[in-house]
């Protein structure tokens, strides 16, 4: 039954993306959530929060990194990755240009946010505004351009690199897209 529904907000909200528990799943597998809460935002991007199920990222092995590319290279997406380092009780809202994007929390799984909507090319401005400083751990975050391939998505050079832990304060960074 939900495949059907999810199948029907797809084809009725074709301009936006689909995200399973925050990861963008562009090509989903066949597969039937059951037990989830599906919301549909302006923009038509469809959000499946599914809380008995795990959605992970898959990616290779870091890669190294590289001198910066040309602008007739750049790349075509940018990202939104996080990371949680045994964090509790921490919680972030992230803005870019003013636009509120999501919220990292302590324990969730790797987010993954395409930022294509949000971003413009020249200079940008990203907020991590506080909302809770975790009690222990570290939450992070990275942003950056990014080809994908497959299964896999590969940021080579992080234009912002954010970490946070008992002393969460406001952070404000800036990024430029050619």
């Amino acid at each position: 039954m939900i495949a059907l529904v999810v199948l029907a907000l797809l084809t009725q909200a074709s301009a936006g993306a689909l995200y399973i528990n925050g990861v963008r799943a562009d090509e989903p597998p066949a597969v039937t959530l059951e037990g989830v809460t599906v919301r549909i935002d302006a923009g038509g991007n469809i959000f499946i929060d599914a809380p008995r199920y795990n959605v992970q990222v898959v990616s290779a092995a870091p890669a190294p990194v590289v001198a910066a590319r040309p602008a007739t290279a750049a790349p075509l997406t940018w990202y939104l990755v996080s990371e949680d380092q045994a964090s509790v009780g921490g919680a972030v809202d992230v803005y870019v240009n003013g636009a509120y994007v999501r919220r990292l929390q302590s324990g969730q799984s790797q987010v993954l946010v395409d930022l294509s909507s949000f971003v413009r090319p020249g200079p940008n401005t990203v907020k991590f505004a506080p909302v809770s400083p975790a009690s222990r751990g570290e939450l992070g975050a990275y942003i950056g351009g990014a080809n994908g391939s497959g299964s896999t998505l590969r940021i080579d050079a992080p234009s912002v690199t954010w970490r946070a832990g008992m002393s969460l304060t406001s952070q404000e960074y800036t990024f430029v897209v050619p």
